[in-house]
């Protein structure tokens, strides 16, 4: 069973990374939706931020909160506030 669970987080990673690679943004914010680590949680904020959209960005990060530590979560509400304020 942990070496399904272990593959499983591999394969993710790897289409995360492929994603990424080629651009295929809003195909990445689909697969990390729901995130299932800290890191997911800030790389989905900061391309929907990236995508103009900070209205899911925040609902993103309360969806996710459990995921992340106080710090992080300061940290990503703070760049959503920011975008919110620019546009």
């Amino acid at each position: 069973p942990k070496i399904g669970c272990s593959r499983d987080r591999e394969k993710r990673l790897i289409k995360v990374e492929a994603l990424d690679g080629l651009g295929m943004y809003d195909d990445l914010i689909d697969l990390l939706d729901p995130p299932r680590s800290a890191d997911e949680v800030a790389k989905a904020v900061v391309l929907l931020l990236d995508a103009g959209r900070p209205n899911d960005a925040r609902a993103r990060l309360e969806a996710a909160s459990r995921l992340i530590d106080r710090g992080l979560y300061q940290d990503l509400a703070g760049a959503i506030a920011a975008r919110e304020m620019s546009t």
